[in-house]
């Protein structure tokens, strides 16, 4: 997470930007998309200002991933809300074409998993995250691991 005062800044600028988008009448889901950011910048400014944000991850970590097989197929299972990108390199690095990812599977993260992209480019995913994209890749190494334990990747 950022500092504080970072956070903070992000808010603002997060807040700005949806009031403008409501003065230019933008539409209803370019505004509520905006909204979402600043609800999800605003979670973040309130867990680092009052230091609950420690607690908060601890409920969520160490996560549970799952590896299973099935015939000549596997399956992965991942908590949270990953974006797509990640199971794509999953797949990329167990070549075969049987390999599937589930998420939202034993659990959430309390927000999505967003890719760095998807932050540089401010998706409203990437302002509700207690968690940043090295999570992602942490977990397709790790589940890559389990499964070629499992025989995967040929």
């Amino acid at each position: 997470l950022p500092p504080r005062a970072a956070a903070e800044r992000r808010l603002a600028a997060a807040r700005a930007k949806y009031e403008r988008l409501k003065a230019e009448d933008a539409g209803h889901g370019p505004i509520r998309t905006q909204e979402c950011v600043v609800f999800g910048r605003e979670f973040v400014v309130r867990a680092l200002k009052y230091g609950d944000f420690k607690a908060l991850v601890a409920d969520y970590t160490p996560t549970e991933l799952q590896a299973l097989k099935i015939g000549d197929a596997f399956l992965a299972g991942w908590p949270g809300e990953l974006f797509v990108e990640y199971g794509l390199e999953l797949k990329r690095r167990l070549p075969g074409g049987r390999t599937f990812i589930v998420t939202m599977a034993n659990g959430e993260l309390q927000g999505y998993i967003p890719t760095e992209q998807a932050v540089k480019e401010g998706a409203y995913e990437a302002g509700f995250r207690m968690f940043q994209p090295e999570a992602g890749k942490i977990m397709v190494r790790a589940t890559e691991k389990l499964l070629r334990a499992m025989g995967a990747g040929g």
